[in-house]
């Protein structure tokens, strides 16, 4: 199964977390993307928790913006305030096995179309440059439920047309899917200050067999630090990330703001201690978090990962969660800022309703700067929302580091 849309006119999305490094790159750079790519997430399917569907609310009726420039008739000094003419059309409307959806948009303006955006919901789920304007995508039994389509289309002079919305009802019949993993609690966060060892707390309530998952992120001023992996966890493939100023030239960013990140994870026991001793070789300032999660598959509980390491500026950076062949799961992403570099930090969340933040000590005085949200993910039409992190230091416009992680639990 593709998770990517297919386009005959725009650049194909092969991944979500490759779109969302490109964009925070060209942001990083001064750049900026104007090549067809999601310019979010692909929405949101309706949850399994929650039995509530996507924001499937009725877009606007086709309007104008008005605008100087060129006119209809292309005479210089005549104000443009035609909208485009915009037409959707999806087939099949009813769908009651596994196969495709096709979205097709017709759009025509005097003055030329700059570009057509496709809606599910509220949500935007493509942006096409040049006709045909064309979207395909696979449908599971993962994607089950009722999702309203709408298309926009903007000309040279600004004016935007909208369609009229277009209803498709998802029905597959099959063996029930696995439920997804569910999410039972976080611990209180630890932090130590220029010491050999970082005691985290497990989480309450938690039971045997659950995973938990632990991040700890340690200050590298002096340089990269060696962390000692605790008997019984396993640390994840690709950690530590080192996050060192000097590994983002040109800037400068002052050494205080080097931090490594490690994400550890183990199941339960029966006989869990209520702490667990997370050593390192030198002295550091550091902190760390346990998370919670049930009904995980214990032969392969971590699907698929990504780990991106940045430098910021406040703006907003794309999180997405990889390539997975799953259809149902879990994806949690866990951020570090820089412990020492601002006081406070906010995250806005983009995506829908789906994501929950479970845990953040960023927002608090004097905060440690980890993070952890999740959302129940389907990887249909609807691919798992890629979280817009907009962290931004209190009083300060100066740059930080942060690391961010996406995890994606299988389900038992």
């Amino acid at each position: 199964m593709s998770l990517s849309l297919t386009t005959r006119a725009c650049v194909a999305f092969s991944s979500i977390t490759a779109i969302t490094a490109i964009t925070a790159i060209a942001a990083i750079a001064g750049l900026s993307v104007v090549a067809c790519t999601a310019t979010q997430q692909l929405g949101d399917r309706p949850s399994s928790e929650t039995d509530a569907g996507p924001d499937i609310g009725d877009p606007d009726a086709a309007g104008t913006t008005p605008s100087t420039g060129v006119g209809d008739s292309g005479s210089p000094g005549t104000k443009d305030t035609t909208a485009p003419a915009v037409t959707l059309s999806v087939a099949p409307t009813t769908i009651t096995a596994a196969g495709n959806l096709k979205l097709s948009v017709t759009a025509s303006d005097a003055s030329g179309v700059a570009s057509v955006v496709l809606y599910a919901g509220g949500m935007a789920i493509a942006t096409l440059t040049a006709p045909p304007y064309t979207v395909e995508q696979p449908v599971s039994q993962a994607d089950n439920g009722t999702y309203v389509f709408t298309a926009e289309a903007t000309d040279s002079a600004g004016n935007v047309g909208k369609s009229s919305p277009v209803t498709v009802n998802v029905n597959i019949s099959g063996p029930p899917l696995p439920p997804v993993p569910t999410f039972v609690a976080a611990g209180t966060s630890s932090v130590s200050a220029s010491a050999t060892s970082l005691a985290v707390g497990a989480p309450a309530q938690i039971q045997t067999d659950d995973l938990l998952i632990t991040v700890i992120d340690a200050q590298e001023e002096s340089g990269p630090r060696t962390l000692a992996t605790p008997a019984g966890w396993t640390l994840i493939g690709g950690f530590p990330l080192h996050n060192l100023a000097n590994a983002h030239p040109p800037y400068v960013i002052p050494a205080s703001e080097n931090h490594g990140t490690w994400i550890f994870h183990k199941f339960a026991t029966a006989a869990e201690p209520a702490t667990t001793s997370f050593d390192f070789t030198t002295a550091s300032t550091a902190r760390g978090v346990t998370v919670a999660y049930r009904g995980v598959d214990k032969s392969a509980p971590i699907h698929d990962k990504s780990a991106l390491g940045f430098y910021g500026t406040g703006g907003t950076n794309g999180l997405g969660g990889g390539n997975t062949s799953l259809q149902t799961g879990r994806q949690v992403n866990l951020i570090a800022t820089a412990v020492t570099a601002h006081a406070t930090y906010t995250v806005a969340l983009t995506g829908g309703s789906s994501i929950t933040e479970r845990f953040n000590s960023g927002e608090q005085p004097g905060g440690q700067n980890i993070i952890v949200h999740d959302t129940t993910i389907g990887f249909g039409i609807f691919t798992g929302p890629s979280i817009a992190n907009k962290q931004s230091p209190s009083g300060t416009s100066d740059g930080f580091l942060f690391s961010a992680t996406t995890l994606v639990l299988k389900p038992q």
